[in-house]
């Protein structure tokens, strides 16, 4: 009976479901604190990735223009800057 009080008193009780429900609660813990981390990691670099690429986009329909030098955007027809559409020029004619 003291010994049984003992064991209770320890945290050792007959019930040992109780440990690997805390653990399994810990592990889904952590890896959903995981994935959130590793989530925020791919937006943050979506978003880096984005604000250097903008600058090869159709401003009005985001087509890519890498290596545009006709001054117009070939999916919508929208004028591209004068400046941007000589400094493709240039490129191609080095």
């Amino acid at each position: 009976m003291i010994c049984d009080d003992l064991a209770v008193a320890a945290g050792r009780s007959g019930n040992k479901s109780l440990g690997w429900t805390v653990l399994g609660i810990w592990i889904a813990g952590l890896a959903l604190t995981t994935a959130t981390w590793v989530r925020a990691y791919r937006i943050q670099r979506e978003i880096e990735l984005d604000d250097d690429y903008d600058a090869e986009l159709c401003t009005k329909c985001q087509y890519n223009l890498t290596g545009n030098v006709s001054g117009v955007c070939p999916e919508c027809g929208t004028p591209i800057a004068a400046a941007r559409a000589r400094e493709g020029c240039q490129g191609v004619n080095q």
